[in-house]
């Protein structure tokens, strides 16, 4: 009874309040663990690319306009003095006159726009030394216009050339105004086979098809830059480079204008040249193909 009045009187004299309670244990870190990315962290996807117009040749017939987008080369299309010249140039205005259509060249800087831009409209034909490629899901592809090699082009002995045609250098100053690099002399030795390209630079243009070649080479550093085969054989004769692969068509006209380059060796067989359409345009696709028929006929 006692006890239990003392217990009372404690009570009150602390105010009537219980106890405070113990403090708790600080709680045990927690181990670390791989955070989970959420949804908005993961990578956007890939943006689809441009869907085709409807445009085949019905409606450019009724526009009477043939639209070409073109890359400039020494061999499919370029402007001299004031008039355009070029393979395929001159193929595509004989097309478009037999089919009463004005031929309206555009000029694309940047060949990974090509097909971009012929899906918009900009263009209705691709004209840019396109090789025939092994899936069409994304264009239409002509019969071949002709048939060439990559191939590896390289210094020899002996100077650069006696001097370019007129043709020539027009073009190679306006790239060289554009580009603006300085040059560097860069010595090479000759390979005669393609396995000896193996620890070397290999300059190529960035809208070239042989990419995919070099890399099946193992061990070759592949440069990509934005010049063409044109300009990279100028620098190579130069000795600002020490080796590039082109079609073996554009490599030899240019040896007519550089006397040290040696074309070889060859990188694979002879691959089709053609152009390509939208893959929703079957009408132009046919008559294209009906027109180089008859051209070979």
């Amino acid at each position: 009874m006692r006890a239990g009045a003392l217990v009372l009187i404690l009570f009150v004299a602390c105010g009537g309040r219980e106890p405070a309670p113990a403090p708790a244990k600080p709680a045990a870190p927690k181990r670390a663990e791989s955070p989970i990315p959420k949804p908005v962290e993961a990578a956007p996807p890939v943006a689809p690319r441009v869907e085709p117009i409807v445009r085949d040749l019905d409606a450019i017939r009724a526009d009477k306009t043939l639209r070409v987008l073109f890359t400039f080369n020494s061999t499919g299309y370029f402007v001299f003095r004031g008039d355009t010249m070029g393979y395929e140039y001159e193929l595509l205005s004989r097309f478009a006159k037999e089919q009463k259509l004005k031929l309206l060249p555009v000029v694309v800087r940047d060949s990974a726009k090509l097909i971009d831009q012929l899906n918009r409209g900009e263009g209705d034909v691709i004209a840019a030394q396109l090789v025939a490629p092994g899936n069409e899901s994304a264009v239409l592809a002509t019969d071949g216009l002709y048939a060439t090699a990559p191939v590896v082009v390289q210094r020899g002995g002996g100077s650069p050339a006696a001097g370019h045609t007129a043709a020539t250098t027009t073009a190679l100053e306006r790239e060289q105004r554009e580009t603006g690099e300085t040059p560097v002399t860069i010595r090479a030795r000759l390979v005669a086979s393609p396995q000896e390209l193996a620890g070397q630079d290999v300059h190529l243009s960035r809208r070239s098809p042989y990419r995919g070649t070099l890399i099946e080479l193992n061990d070759v550093h592949v440069v990509e830059v934005d010049q063409s085969a044109d300009k990279l054989i100028q620098r190579l004769s130069e000795g600002e480079i020490g080796y590039t692969v082109a079609a073996e068509n554009v490599a030899k006209l240019q040896a007519t204008e550089y006397a040290n380059l040696v074309i070889q060796p060859q990188l694979g067989p002879p691959k089709q040249v053609v152009w390509a359409v939208r893959r929703n345009a079957p009408q132009l696709h046919n008559a294209l193909n009906a027109w180089l028929k008859r051209r070979r006929s």
